[in-house]
C-alpha cells in the first residue's frame, strides 16, 4: 500500500519536485509524511491518501 500511495503522489502533480531543489543535480529538500492508523475498519487508503493531499496542500 505504501508504494502504491507513493506512486500516486507522485504522478499526480501534487508536488513540484522542481521546488524541493536547492542546488540543480546536488542538493534537494525532502518530504516525508508519516501516516499513523488508529483503526483499520474502514477505507485506509482512502484515508492515508487525503491525508496526504491535506499535509502537502499546505506546504507545496
Amino acid at each position: 500500500m505504501v508504494q502504491h500511495l507513493q506512486k500516486l503522489v507522485q504522478l499526480s502533480g501534487m508536488i513540484n519536485l522542481k521546488e524541493l531543489s536547492l542546488v540543480s543535480g546536488k542538493a534537494a529538500w525532502m518530504a516525508y509524511l508519516d501516516i499513523y492508523c488508529y483503526d483499520a475498519d474502514g477505507a485506509l487508503f482512502d484515508t492515508a491518501l487525503l491525508s496526504a493531499v491535506a499535509a502537502f496542500s499546505h506546504y507545496f
